[in-house]
């Protein structure tokens, strides 16, 4: 029970987070009737859309700062997600308001500007209700599981036995399995180019349909596991240093490959592990931080450059590079290649509801059947991935992925927006999880930084993909090491022990 100090500080800092909500809520309200405003008064001028751009600076420039003044924290998984959202759903529109010139697959060349106007308004209010859900979320959450959700700890011996238990068995065949997967990419993409990867996917599955889906299951418990033993082994400098190892191997692998979006999520949810048990980033930090996302985008877009390319060598990534540093702006292309993902929302607005129902939360209900065996729920309602659905009703020849957004229109139209509280809710909700002991503490501490991973590369896919990854690959093996550590304590008790920074 509170005593009356403990009490009386909790209602200041409960006091604290609201005023936050209340003035993001402020400002969501001026820019979502701004916003309106620019779409209603649109005369084939291009200023409107240019403000509507710059109004979703405004936006992520308030949702930014009310979750670190909410949080007191600049480093969290939520924000990581968010930005990484942000880039994907309005990523060229950021790039037109300051003026810069993409010249890939760029959507204001494609589109009327009535069709963009519309697609970046309805983007607006979604990532605005996201962020209000985000920030309800945690606006009663205690200290103990908002803030310093995960302190360096030395793991007692029944959690430690716990997850080396669950996670050896796991590392030894996923790591088999995804490294194969990982390498057999790398040599088709260098012999034949990035586009062969398509090909190569698309035989697999028509030629052993369920082996490949079984094999791609197994690879998936990859990041899970080597992440738990990176935690168990932190103090053990050689262990540890072999397993990051292993870590930053697959990192280097897929981007040979150019398989980007993997690459760069691993390494960042690995960067959030390293924090959260190796060695926490101090505010010093935040210059090399900003410099390292840099030179991150800046690496994307070489590899997104040199993939294509077939009989790649040393030589040839050092001209390639030189080539895009000297010739071109290489973190503008990366950002509009990010922001051309806003492509499926544009697309579902056009044929939706013309050639096809809105359909009234059948795929979140779909989503949430999907981690059930398909022999019990078979018949409820059908699994549908939206990307090869989208891809199948645009007849074409390559994943034009999808997203959050376009799955919220699809299903309720503009309620789509507004219901993307809810996924805000959701998603704030598992990134910053209750921790009644410290056994929760320590191992949701582990796969936060999991989630993160599977978040990041399913910002280009539909909700179904989300709950799997995180029931499947973070859910269900944390709840396994959680009876195991109940099972070995009940005839005992061992708390973990902090160390004090």
């Amino acid at each position: 029970m509170l005593d009356f100090n403990s009490k009386f500080n909790w209602d200041m800092e409960f006091k604290r987070r609201n005023k936050y909500v209340y003035i993001y809520l402020f400002v969501l309200i001026i820019n979502l009737l701004t916003g309106k405003l620019l779409t209603s008064s649109y005369d084939g001028n291009n200023q409107n859309l240019f403000l509507l751009c710059w109004n979703g600076n405004i936006l992520m420039f308030f949702s930014v700062l009310t979750w670190i003044k909410t949080t007191k924290t600049f480093f969290s998984p939520y924000l990581i997600f968010l930005l990484s959202f942000y880039s994907f759903s309005y990523g060229q529109a950021f790039l037109r308001s300051l003026g810069a010139v993409y010249e890939g697959f760029n959507l204001y060349g494609i589109y009327s500007n009535d069709t963009l106007l519309m697609s970046h308004y309805y983007t607006l209010v979604g990532l605005s209700f996201m962020h209000l859900g985000a920030l309800t979320a945690i606006i009663k959450r205690d200290e103990s599981g908002v803030l310093n959700v995960s302190p360096e700890v030395i793991l007692d011996k029944f959690i430690r036995k716990s997850i080396l238990i669950v996670a050896w068995p796991i590392f030894i065949v996923s790591s088999i399995v995804y490294f194969q997967n990982v390498i057999e990419f790398m040599i088709t993409a260098f012999n034949q180019g990035y586009m062969a990867l398509y090909n190569y996917n698309s035989s697999s599955i028509n030629e052993t349909s369920g082996l490949f889906n079984l094999l791609s299951s197994i690879k998936m418990f990859f990041v899970p596991s080597v992440f738990l033993l990176i935690v168990a082994y932190s103090k053990n400098r050689v262990l540890r240093n072999v397993l990051i190892t292993v870590v930053l191997s697959a990192v280097f692998f897929n981007f040979l490959a150019g398989v980007r979006t993997d690459a760069a999520a691993l390494l960042i949810s690995f960067v959030l592990l390293f924090h959260n048990f190796i060695k926490p980033f101090k505010g010093k930090h935040t210059f090399i931080g900003i410099l390292a996302a840099l030179v991150l985008l800046i690496l994307l877009n070489i590899v997104g450059q040199t993939r294509g390319d077939e009989g790649r060598d040393l030589s040839h990534y050092l001209d390639k590079t030189k080539e895009v540093i000297s010739e071109k702006n290489p973190i503008v292309d990366t950002i509009g290649e990010m922001g051309g993902s806003m492509f499926p929302l544009i697309e579902i607005m056009k044929i939706v509801p013309e050639q096809f129902k809105f359909k009234n939360g059948e795929t979140y209900l779909s989503a949430l059947l999907a981690v059930f065996p398909s022999s019990l729920v078979d018949g409820i309602i059908p699994r549908v991935s939206l990307p090869n659905w989208l891809m199948l009703t645009l007849n074409m020849n390559y994943g034009p992925g999808f997203s959050l957004l376009a799955e919220g229109y699809y299903n309720f139209g503009w309620g789509g927006s507004i219901f993307m509280f809810v996924i805000g809710f959701f998603i704030a909700r598992l990134f910053n999880p209750r921790m009644s002991n410290e056994t929760e503490r320590i191992l949701k501490s582990i796969f936060i930084p999991v989630m993160l991973y599977f978040f990041i590369t399913a910002s280009r896919g539909d909700s179904l993909l989300l709950v799997r990854y995180v029931v499947f690959y973070s859910f269900i093996p944390y709840m396994v090491i959680k009876t195991l550590i109940a099972t070995f304590k009940k005839n005992g008790v061992s708390e973990s022990r902090y160390k004090q920074s």
